[in-house]
C-alpha cells in the first residue's frame, strides 16, 4: 500500500512540475529591438614587456600543510550511520512480523 501511494504522489509531483514549466520558460518581449543594435568593439594595442629571469630558489624543508579531514574519522562516521540504518530496518521488519 505504501509503495503504491509513493508512486501516486511521485506522478502527481512530476505532472505539477511539467505543468508549471511553461510559466518559467522564456517569453516574448516586445521591448527588444530587432535586429540587435550594432556594437563596435575596439581593443587597445598589445604592449610588450621585457622580463628578467628570476633567480633559482632553494628548496625548503618545511612540511606540507595539513588540509582536509581525516579519512578514518569519516569512515567511522559512515559505518556508524550505515549500521544504525540497518538496525532500524531490522527493528522495523521485526515489528511487522
Amino acid at each position: 500500500m505504501g509503495i503504491k501511494r509513493f508512486f501516486q504522489v511521485a506522478v502527481v509531483a512530476f505532472v505539477l512540475v511539467l505543468a508549471t514549466a511553461g510559466a518559467a520558460s522564456a517569453q516574448e518581449n516586445p521591448d527588444y529591438t530587432a535586429p540587435a543594435p550594432a556594437v563596435e568593439v575596439t581593443t587597445p594595442p598589445i604592449q610588450t614587456f621585457r622580463s628578467t629571469p628570476a633567480a633559482p630558489t632553494t628548496p625548503s624543508d618545511a612540511p606540507l600543510p595539513v588540509t582536509g579531514a581525516d579519512v578514518v574519522q569519516l569512515l567511522v562516521i559512515g559505518g556508524v550511520l550505515v549500521a544504525g540504518g540497518g538496525g532500524l530496518l531490522a527493528v522495523r521488519r521485526r515489528a511487522l512480523v
